[in-house]
């Protein structure tokens, strides 16, 4: 089985010729974020935040738009960390955060479809 990445958008997995004009025949890996933030411990006057990224992943068979698979993966920091470290080197922490959790929910997809890694 071939991988191949593709920069594209499939809002419907059920729109087969979108999912065609990716691939004749197959499974396309359709990945959507569905939540990031920033988020305080709940004291609307704290300097600090920890890191939340949630991102759903739907595997869609061509021939017939058919969802074999779907779920949402995601990390949640604990760390409360100062905004302005967030912010510092172009948000360098922010990018290795959302790297870090989209690695963990594609192992994720590895381990459960059984591929190996």
């Amino acid at each position: 089985m071939a991988v191949v990445s593709v920069d594209g958008v499939v809002d419907d997995p059920g729109d087969l010729t979108a999912l065609r004009r990716i691939t004749d025949s197959g499974y396309v890996l359709i990945v959507r974020t569905r939540d990031w933030r920033l988020h305080q411990d709940g004291n609307a006057f704290s300097t600090r935040a920890a890191f939340k990224y949630v991102f759903e992943a739907r595997l869609v068979r061509v021939d017939d738009g058919e969802i074999v698979w779907r779920d949402r993966c995601g990390r949640t920091g604990t760390t409360e960390t100062s905004i302005s470290r967030w912010e510092e080197d172009n948000a360098a922490l922010l990018k290795s955060n959302i790297a870090r959790a989209i690695d963990y929910g594609a192992e994720e997809i590895v381990r459960y479809l059984g591929f190996k890694p």
